[in-house]
């Protein structure tokens, strides 16, 4: 399960738009700003070991961080259809 994937993804799938992240502090960040956020467990290696499936078709951006472990989460993520 991902961080917060459950309680913010209702609004998402009903067209408000999402934010995919790289930790649980960026979660937080995005949800000061009133932007849905959900990231994997154990950061960018972890996208792997989640159902993703409630963001397919959803208004989804990846924020990755600016270092290889980032883009290889942003790989990871946009692979999966997102």
């Amino acid at each position: 399960m991902t961080c917060r994937m459950h309680k913010d993804m209702a609004g998402v799938s009903v067209g408000e738009p999402g934010v995919v992240v790289e930790g649980e502090r960026d979660v937080h960040s995005w949800d000061l700003h009133g932007v849905a956020a959900t990231t994997s467990p154990g950061g960018a290696t972890g996208w792997n070991r989640v159902d993703c499936s409630a963001l397919f078709g959803a208004n989804v951006v990846v924020v990755a961080d600016d270092d290889a472990a980032g883009e290889r989460q942003r790989r990871v993520v946009v692979g999966h259809g997102l």
